[in-house]
């Protein structure tokens, strides 16, 4: 499955995708120096981390809020 880069919502594997801010992204991420399972997942369609339980199935997937640029046309 692919998720589009415009994607806001999706269900993988049962778990729904949350986006959260850069902010958001640096503290689930500074957890992991003490390997609490996030990983990052950085790809052309977006950044996301996610966590996944002792049987590797997916418990959690975060997508990164890209800035959208926005371009004035003359």
């Amino acid at each position: 499955m692919t998720i589009p880069e415009d994607c806001e919502k999706a269900t993988i594997q049962g778990v729904p995708m949350q986006l959260i801010t850069d902010d958001d992204k640096s503290q689930l991420m500074a957890q992991e120096q003490y390997d609490t399972g996030y990983h990052e997942c950085i790809m052309k369609n977006g950044t996301f981390i996610f966590t996944t339980n002792d049987q590797h199935k997916l418990q959690s997937l975060f997508k990164r809020k890209c800035k959208r640029l926005f371009r004035i046309k003359k």
